[in-house]
């Protein structure tokens, strides 16, 4: 491993803003033999970045490490399968990791956060959404039940349009049984 993985690896924890903890346990996944079977650096401070954020209980999530490295998803998720296959552990996130920083991302108060649990657990009897999406959804209900605009704006591209399209705004409006269910 040479100085352009490491250099490249405190590009992306800069740009990601994440503590200077996870810096450090990234750097020492990037280090770590199992690293050998991804081909590329890019690849490897990816993985090492998502694994040691995850590690960490910091969310972030695969999108947010795609748009820093200017990678494909399939070569992320490829690189992460590598990773696991070599015995590497990857920890998924729940959606009460995902709360808090979706809470904050949309300028609400903490307040805020105990009904988006509330709202996210009545959420996994009703549909199937991933996580993330299930903490989106109880967040911005749980900011509009308690009077504020959630600041959509804040978050990624995809997460918005998704977010968007869910609650029914965007131009295809039609909603699905699940989600029907879920916003009744």
């Amino acid at each position: 491993m040479g100085t352009g993985c490491v250099d490249l690896l405190g590009y992306a924890c800069e740009v990601l803003s994440v503590p200077s903890y996870v810096r450090q346990e990234a750097l020492r996944f990037l280090q770590d033999p199992k690293m050998a079977e991804l081909r590329s650096c890019e690849q490897r401070v990816a993985v090492s970045v998502l694994v040691a954020s995850r590690e960490s209980g910091i969310p972030l999530s695969t999108e947010e490490v795609i748009d820093v490295m200017g990678m494909n998803k399939a070569l992320l998720l490829r690189a992460l399968w590598k990773w696991k296959k070599a015995g590497g552990s990857f920890k998924e996130l729940s959606d009460m990791d995902w709360i808090p920083q979706i809470n904050q991302r949309f300028g609400l108060p903490p307040t805020c956060e105990r009904r988006a649990k509330e709202i996210s657990s009545m959420l996994k009897q009703v549909g199937h959404l991933d996580p993330k999406k299930r903490a989106l959804v109880s967040c911005y209900i749980s900011g509009l039940e308690h009077g504020m605009s959630p600041k959509v704006s804040a978050l990624q591209r995809a997460d918005r349009l998704w977010l968007l399209k869910f609650a029914g705004f965007g131009r295809r409006s039609k909603r699905s049984k699940a989600q029907r269910r879920a916003l009744t």
